[in-house]
């Protein structure tokens, strides 16, 4: 009787046992499934940021670096100023950094000002300033023209090559007005003009020693041409 009632139960039973190893099976099934979706996304993800930081770590085009050098060839030149030189009835005569757009009456002001003695009709105070010129203040009642004084009669500067006494003034004088020098070629020339605009003046003739290659030999023979 115990062996049937043993029987009847393990009949009863066995549907459900068999159904609880299914839904254990399934949970399994679904738990592993999902941790290889997980896996699979961060290998995606993983992927992705590697592209990402492989096109950031790309050099720069050619174009690039061409537009930049040109911006910055540009930046250069915008910085190229004026050095002019100042003498005659001011406080302050020398050598002046300007701005391009610089006018004379704004180097005169740099200068210090008029002297009490300045005629101050002698130049054009509107005219804008050159690299390398020279602007001479004369006094009141002095001899003011054009030609005498060695003026450029349209702006007050000096003409840049020659003085009325014809002296060449290594101060404003330009390449071609310095290589009639003798022993002045090109390189010598442009080697003046360089100390010029990197600051240097002269102030005696024998200054122009200053300049590299031109050394007493060189200023034996040019020293009764030139003045300051």
């Amino acid at each position: 009787m115990k062996k049937k009632n043993l029987y009847i139960k393990g009949r009863i039973l066995k549907p459900f046992i068999i159904a609880g190893f299914v839904i254990i099976a399934g949970v399994a099934a679904l738990f592993s499934s999902g941790k290889e979706d997980e896996n699979s996304n961060d290998i995606v993800i993983s992927h992705d940021v590697d592209i990402a930081e492989s096109k950031d770590s790309q050099p720069q085009s050619s174009d690039s670096v061409a537009v930049s050098e040109t911006t910055e060839s540009s930046e250069a030149c915008a910085v190229l100023k004026p050095v002019v030189y100042i003498c005659g009835e001011v406080h302050t005569p020398g050598l002046y950094t300007c701005e391009p757009d610089t006018r004379i009456a704004d180097v005169v002001v740099m200068a210090g000002g008029l002297t009490p003695e300045a005629d101050d009709t002698c130049v054009n105070m509107a005219a804008k300033v050159s690299d390398a010129q020279q602007i001479v203040i004369t006094r009141k009642g002095e001899q003011t023209d054009a030609g005498a004084a060695g003026l450029d009669s349209s702006s007050g500067a000096a003409s840049g090559n020659t003085q009325a006494s014809g002296l060449v003034n290594i101060n404003t004088a330009d390449e071609a007005a310095l290589k009639t020098l003798p022993g002045i070629g090109e390189q010598k020339a442009k080697a003046i003009i360089t100390y010029r605009q990197n600051g240097g003046t002269f102030s005696k003739p024998e200054d122009i020693m200053n300049v590299s290659g031109i050394k007493d030999g060189a200023f034996s023979k040019i020293k009764d041409l030139i003045t300051v």
